[in-house]
């Protein structure tokens, strides 16, 4: 249940790290 919590975490703050690299790239 934990690795469960852990992977989503992580998927979801490689997501915003995307999103603020496509930003700060395209910004």
């Amino acid at each position: 249940m934990i690795e469960r919590f852990n992977r989503k975490t992580s998927q979801a703050a490689v997501k915003v790290e995307q999103s603020t690299l496509d930003s700060s790239t395209y910004g």
